[in-house]
């Protein structure tokens, strides 16, 4: 299995679909940066780089999806998983071959995004401002997730023969996962109450009475406690939160991440197995 892993991995840092999309995550990274600077200097906006370094965690999923979609759909188009086989490869160990080459272009494309961080967003925009302590925490959060992620698309592409099909699903299945987890993030971010402003001074145009309502979509109790739990359970879920640099129980992720990475792998494991592939 060693060097199968090996050869995968040879052939991972010789195609040029894994540089693209880790030249295009430093490329958006490093204007972004970019742009929060432009920001600062013409309008007197500040941004914080610790939130700029993590605004664009979900980015990840995407990269992920096209290498995972391209690199691993060509091992059917290519026949090289029948070769494999038939040069007695077992499918449990080719199955984990890919695994470690997507978590591998994970990786890779998390470190692409720190280069542009140390390179372009601390000369523009400082350095940062928060705990070491945190800044390490929310890193180590997010490489448990991109892992998770990195499982699930290894998972889908290795169960479907194509390419472009791939390509297509994991994109469509990580958008998908962006609207779910943004509308929980929606629902958790509701206010307690609604602020109605019944009088205004016309001189100043400030308010002088206001009136507080109780929020109808505000979730309470254990409806709340639900949401949360599926907001740190769902890799995009984490993503937002990491994104935001407000999640309220971030030592839990890395517990669930690993959880899910087990159970997503054996499952991979498990249909993998029963494919055919002839």
């Amino acid at each position: 299995m060693r060097k199968l892993i090996s050869a995968d991995l040879f052939r991972l840092l010789r195609s040029r679909v894994l540089w693209l999309c880790v030249a295009a995550v430093f490329a958006l990274d490093s204007y972004n940066y970019y742009d929060c600077w432009n920001s600062l200097q013409k309008f007197g906006f500040e941004q914080e780089l610790a939130r700029q370094a993590f605004s664009s965690s979900p980015e990840f999923a995407l990269a992920l999806a096209v290498i995972c979609g391209l690199f691993l759909g060509g091992e059917f188009s290519y026949g090289t998983i029948r070769n494999k086989l038939v040069v007695g490869h077992e499918r449990i160990s080719i199955y984990l071959s890919a695994l470690a080459v997507s978590i591998c272009s994970g990786l890779l494309a998390v470190v692409s995004h720190f280069a542009a961080t140390a390179l372009v967003g601390i000369p523009l925009l400082g350095v940062f401002r928060r705990s070491l302590v945190t800044i390490a925490w929310y890193t180590f959060c997010l490489i448990c997730v991109v892992c998770v992620f990195a499982a699930i698309l290894t998972l889908l592409v290795m169960l479907c023969a194509s390419r472009t099909t791939g390509v297509v699903l994991g994109i469509l299945l990580i958008l998908g996962m962006m609207y779910v987890s943004a509308s929980i993030e929606n629902r958790l971010s509701e206010p307690e109450n609604n602020m109605s402003y019944t009088l205004i001074d016309t001189e100043t145009m400030r308010p002088l009475e206001v009136e507080e309502t109780p929020n109808p979509r505000y979730l309470k109790g254990t409806k709340r406690e639900v949401y949360q739990w599926m907001h740190d359970v769902m890799p995009m879920g984490q993503c937002i939160q990491i994104s935001n640099l407000d999640g309220l129980h971030p030592l839990r992720w890395p517990i669930v991440s690993a959880v899910e990475l087990l159970l997503v792998t054996g499952a991979g494991i498990w249909l993998f197995q029963r494919k055919d592939l002839n």
